[in-house]
């Protein structure tokens, strides 16, 4: 198989921190674990579109998203999981 090469910028230090610790413990390099990591977020949300889309419900990209779509959370979980949105949109206008 056929390898790309990826330079990735603005890494969160939280997010460097954990990597590192887990390359270190792990005994593998830091970039084996950055891709081991970024392999499993992205098979989670491929295997979470295959689930949607068999109920043919749109993917919203998280798989909260789709458990909440559901009806299965109570209306003061999904007063939570707003909040979270709204936090999680502010964080990314400070990242970027």
């Amino acid at each position: 198989m056929k390898t790309i090469q990826y330079t990735l910028r603005n890494v969160p230090p939280d997010i460097d921190t954990y990597l590192r610790r887990e390359a270190k413990r792990l005994g593998r390099s830091l970039n084996k674990v950055a891709v081991d990591y970024l392999t499993l977020s992205a098979n989670e949300h491929v295997e979470m579109g295959k689930l949607v889309e068999a109920f043919n419900k749109p993917t919203s990209g998280h798989w909260i998203d789709e458990f909440a779509m559901r009806g299965t959370v109570d209306d003061s979980t999904k007063k939570i999981l707003k909040e979270q949105e709204k936090l999680d949109k502010q964080r990314m206008k400070r990242e970027f």
